[in-house]
């Protein structure tokens, strides 16, 4: 049965491929996709800010070029966007109630390929911002996020890595098609789903409840702290599963400790990992 539902995943995850790459090449035929019908907002020239306490929610629709997000350093109150690249193409801002709309959607081909197409974006919010929401969608290139406190996060992303480097949240959940996921920080629940993509959490705390990866043809990590307690659901098909810890097994499960987390790891064609947390040195 697991096998049948592995296969069947597959196919699934085959049938998305097409789909996203179709929507790569759409993309890449320079047309105007309906999201950019109506009210688009206002062309984001040089750099906008907006005071902090504006934006609660931020919402990114990015077809082509790097995304950073990251705090301010120099106590600044403020949320400042920039773009760089892609300069025959406009990128466009606009707010609805308290979320912050960030769009770039229209690349261009010429007689000699494809122009312009990167516009890189660097979002920085103030080193104490409290964000309720961050959406991502992104076609190519990499998502990056530095020490962002979000409760809710979820990217969507195609042929791009996506790092987030010591955030906090409460809910995260990532899926990717070629394109790696790295996520270390904070976290209480976290749903990650990759194709052709390997995916390593890495938290940095022991109180996540919930922890969910699937993967074909990619590698699932979870590193954890050593207290942390967890309760299993492993399947592998193709793939190696390796322990830390010391386990044992109960009505199914591998459990360890308490068993408080839940983990359900499911991969085909790559290997699942539980490995223990490596503590960074004080500097």
């Amino acid at each position: 049965m697991k096998k049948s539902n592995a296969i069947l995943r597959i196919v699934l995850c085959a049938a998305v491929i097409l789909v996203l790459s179709a929507v790569l090449i759409f993309f890449m035929q320079g047309r105007e996709l309906p999201l950019l019908i109506g009210d688009i907002g206002e062309e984001i020239r040089g750099e906008i800010a907006l005071e902090g306490d504006e934006v609660q929610n931020l919402q990114i629709e990015w077809v082509s070029g790097h995304i950073h997000l990251k705090i301010a350093t120099d106590g600044s109150q403020q949320i400042r966007v920039s773009v760089a690249g892609g300069e025959q193409k406009p990128a466009y801002w606009q707010i609805k109630g308290k979320t912050l709309i960030l769009r770039y959607s229209r690349p261009s081909i010429g007689i000699s390929g494809i122009m312009d197409m990167d516009k890189n974006l660097t979002v920085t919010v103030p080193a104490d911002w409290c964000g309720q929401r961050l959406d991502i969608e992104t076609v190519s290139g990499t998502v990056k996020a530095d020490l962002l406190n979000v409760a809710d996060i979820d990217v969507e992303n195609v042929s791009a890595e996506c790092l987030f480097e010591s955030c906090w949240a409460n809910a995260v959940s990532l899926e990717t098609v070629s394109g790696n996921v790295e996520y270390r920080g904070r976290v209480l629940e976290l749903d990650c789903e990759t194709v052709s993509a390997d995916c390593k959490i890495l938290l940095t705390e022991e109180n996540a409840r919930r922890l969910t990866m699937e993967a074909v043809s990619g590698d699932l990590i979870a590193c954890i702290p050593e207290e942390m307690g967890y309760s299993a659901s492993i399947d592998s098909v193709s793939g190696n599963v390796y322990s830390d810890f010391h386990t044992t097994h109960q009505n199914g499960k591998t459990v360890h400790g308490d068993g408080f987390c839940k983990i359900d790891s499911d991969s085909v064609s790559g290997d699942i990992e539980i490995r223990k947390m490596e503590v960074r040195p004080t500097e």
